[in-house]
């Protein structure tokens, strides 16, 4: 029995039309898009380029029969079959399909989307503790990543090595995310181009390791997280892998999708005391009304890296950055005590050297004799040499010891 992978394959390939359509698309639209239209040329019993040259209200007539098998059951797949079959019909001409609009009509039909269950929005610890039951040292940085920067999962899976490369090894923190709209493609349909995000102490440290498991040959045009076959990993890759950690930290993974961590950032920046604006930035998120225009986001770098740090992304509930300046300091001060012990340790030899040499000269009074018997020896010599009598200044000290 052929798969159903095989029978959408070999549609495509049957059909010139269907390919040209289809190219250029993502994955899964084209497995989708491709799943309906085969679905419903054998429904209508007709092939595609004749479904593209029917009058348009036949055309409409046809697609709305297919659509009624299912509507009411499963109205989600309805509205990705109507979008399918429009999208393929107008790519002939330009020619559209016209449904009536949600008021009413004979060619309409109302979706009301209802979750399945509520969503919960993890908390720190618990996205921390997804990274603790992640198995692979990838998935731990994947989580950390999507919840740390708040990009879509669809970024994530277009990052590549270069991105990071250079500010690893200058162990920039936090460390800037540059996402284009080649990179998080939902941008080609707003007026941002791109935006600037970063990365936490926890994220940047996890991405260092992998990165220094596996990339240690690749180029900066490499994938940043490759699937096992060493090729650039897939949304529902990530979502399956994450899935699994969620059953093992004890959550419940239908109240939770990988959105979910791009949520959680969300939140975690509403609740900081940053600029609404920066925070939007932050996001990926146009401004409203006028401020987009006035926004030279390429300038803004610096604000939007102060901003960033401002925001508690710690398992902690502390803010990263400021543990890392205490470890600093810790370190600085445990570096000045050992420095401090050495010292200590070589007055210590000195002062018994001192008590050893003090206890030889049988008291203090004895040894200032001694001194001073040394010192008239001394002058004798100088008097000699110099053919002068010169009497020897006795300090008050020893004047007072003679006493």
């Amino acid at each position: 029995m052929r798969s159903l992978r095989d029978l959408k394959t070999k549609f495509i390939n049957s059909n010139p039309k269907v390919k040209k359509w289809l190219k250029g698309r993502p994955q899964g639209t084209v497995a989708i898009y491709a799943l309906h239209l085969r679905r419903f040329c054998k429904f209508s019993n007709i092939r595609p380029e004749q479904f593209q040259l029917l009058e348009k209200k036949k055309a409409r007539d046809l697609v709305w029969d297919y659509l009624c098998e299912f509507k009411d059951e499963k109205p989600s797949v309805a509205l990705l079959a109507m979008a399918a079959l429009k999208s393929f019909y107008r790519n002939h001409d330009g020619e559209k399909l016209e449904f009536d609009t949600g008021r009413g009509g004979k060619h309409c039909f109302i979706y009301k989307r209802v979750r399945a269950a509520t969503e919960h929005v993890p908390s720190n610890e618990e996205i921390y503790d997804i990274a603790d039951h992640c198995i692979r040292l990838r998935d731990k940085s994947i989580v950390l990543v999507l919840f740390q920067s708040g990009i879509r999962v669809n970024a994530l899976c277009r990052l590549t090595y270069g991105i990071v490369r250079k500010q690893l090894e200058q162990k920039k923190v936090p460390l800037r995310l540059r996402i284009t709209d080649e990179i998080d493609t939902k941008l080609k349909r707003t007026r941002v181009s791109f935006y600037d995000t970063f990365l936490n102490v926890e994220a940047i440290e996890m991405v260092r390791k992998y990165c220094e498991a596996t990339h240690q040959n690749n180029s900066d045009e490499k994938p940043l997280f490759l699937s096992r076959t060493g090729k650039r990993l897939l949304p529902c890759n990530v979502w399956a892998n994450t899935k699994k950690a969620m059953r093992r930290a004890g959550l419940d993974e239908h109240n939770i999708t990988i959105h979910s961590l791009r949520k959680a950032f969300k939140r975690q920046v509403r609740n900081s005391r940053i600029n609404h604006d920066h925070g939007e930035m932050l996001m990926g998120h146009v401004l409203n009304g006028s401020q987009e225009n006035y926004a030279v986001r390429n300038e803004m770098i610096q604000e939007l890296k102060e901003a960033y740090i401002e925001i508690d992304l710690s398992k902690e509930g502390k803010r990263s950055f400021e543990f890392a300046d205490l470890n600093e300091k810790i370190n600085t001060l445990k570096n000045e005590r050992g420095t401090l012990n050495n010292v200590i340790t070589q007055q210590s030899i000195e002062i018994q050297r001192l008590k050893e040499q003090v206890e030889k000269t049988e008291g203090v009074g004895a040894y200032i004799d001694h001194l001073y018997k040394q010192m008239e020896a001394l002058q004798k010599q100088i008097n000699e040499l110099t053919g002068e009598k010169r009497k020897l200044e006795v300090p008050m000290l020893v004047q007072r010891e003679q006493e």
